[in-house]
């Protein structure tokens, strides 16, 4: 969390050092999210959190109302997770990349919405075990590749002209590929490979702040 904080820092200021040449780059601090980590399963088994301080967006505006943008998102999270007769624990870290477009009307109001369209992947690993009542444990240790696209809208409000406060909901919709990175016993590997469609309501991606340079 730390090193990403410094980088989110170091990137506002050097950017800052070049506003008077550059004044149609913006960036976007991530500083928290509530959503859902899908790991193995469907995202209904598994509940919306917070976390904080996860990335940032570097976004260009060549006219008054359409900005492009590409960005970078830390996945870092546990999952603790069943009842009953099954229980998962895991441990995921990885990176989304996205990049994509956004449009706003009223970009000069105060309060405006702004809606986009991007291309995300995300690629993490995940290790951990999945309990169930028989056979008892199962290991979890894959690589996850997550790659689609992802409709968003945002509210923003600005403090003054150049710095805004905004929050950001998105649907995502790809393909995930699940590889097995590191050999099991037998009788606790839960599967190897597999591939399949995922579709994702993030409620709130990003919560976060915009400086406008």
């Amino acid at each position: 969390m730390k090193k990403i904080a410094t980088l989110i820092i170091t990137l506002a200021l050097y950017t800052s050092s070049y506003s008077q040449s550059a004044n149609k780059i913006s960036i976007d601090l991530n500083l928290a999210r509530y959503a859902r980590t899908p790991v193995l399963f469907g995202a209904d088994n598994y509940l919306n959190e917070f976390t904080y301080f996860n990335g940032f967006n570097i976004s260009y505006t060549p006219a008054k109302n359409l900005s492009y943008f590409v960005g970078l998102r830390r996945v870092n999270t546990s999952i603790d997770s069943g009842g009953g007769f099954t229980h998962e624990t895991s441990d995921i870290q990885g990176l989304e990349f996205r990049t994509g477009v956004k449009f706003s009307s009223k970009r000069d109001k105060r309060v405006f919405l702004t809606y986009g369209l991007e291309l995300f992947g995300e690629f993490s690993t995940i290790q951990g075990t999945y309990w169930v009542d028989y056979p008892p444990t199962y290991e979890i240790n894959h690589r996850k590749n997550y790659v689609g696209f992802a409709p968003s809208l945002e509210i923003g409000i600005r403090v003054i002209d150049n710095i805004i406060l905004f929050a950001e909901t998105r649907y995502r919709f790809g393909m995930v590929n699940l590889i097995q990175i590191e050999s099991t016993q037998m009788d606790k590997e839960l599967f190897s490979n597999q591939k399949y469609w995922l579709s994702l309501f993030e409620p709130l991606n990003s919560i976060g702040v915009r400086f406008n340079y």
